[in-house]
């Protein structure tokens, strides 16, 4: 469930897809019908320019997949270690 279909970051913030269920669910995050991560269970990608971004959600029983905008604000830099997480649950 994305709350707000509307992400301000810096860029090299990260956005995670999370989905839950049985049999297993592939997931991949696009950015215009290109695939920047898959796998499983949670799957995250680094953002680097704005866009509209796609969470897709896929198994044998079906499909199903979200949009979101993200705007990339600024340039902001991260001490070591540091990381600011945008959670997408589909």
């Amino acid at each position: 469930m994305i709350t707000d279909p509307v992400v301000r970051a810096a860029p090299g913030h990260f956005v995670w897809c999370f989905v839950e269920g049985s049999p297993p669910i592939n997931i991949s995050i696009l950015k215009n019908s290109t695939s920047l991560a898959n796998g499983t269970g949670l799957v995250m990608a680094p953002l680097y320019e704005s866009g509209i971004y796609s969470c897709v959600a896929c198994n044998e029983a079906g499909s199903d997949s979200r949009d979101f905008s993200v705007t990339i604000v600024g340039k902001f830099h991260f001490a070591l270690g540091a990381a600011m997480i945008l959670s997408l649950k589909l």
